[in-house]
């Protein structure tokens, strides 16, 4: 929970104080709810199924919440 959810916090605020214009985010597999299934990013739903994946989710949220308020473009990239 330190690294990916605060860390990321503490990289958003860094990022939002020092005006950078894009943010890139690295997701994972892990949050997909894919185990019986192949993965399609656009169609495998979304779970969490442990803290790990939790803790990406959240980043992902993090991203999106802070890009709409502070205007500033995020792309996620999946790690998988």
């Amino acid at each position: 929970m330190d690294v990916n959810v605060l860390g990321t916090q503490v990289i958003l605020n860094a990022a939002e104080k020092h005006g950078v214009k894009r943010l890139i985010i690295a997701s994972s597999a892990a949050v997909y709810d894919w185990w019986e299934t192949a993965l399609i990013e656009d169609k495998t739903p979304i779970l969490a199924s442990d803290v790990y994946s939790t803790t990406k989710i959240t980043n992902e949220h993090q991203v999106k919440i802070r890009s709409a308020l502070a205007a500033v473009p995020a792309l996620r990239v999946s790690l998988t």
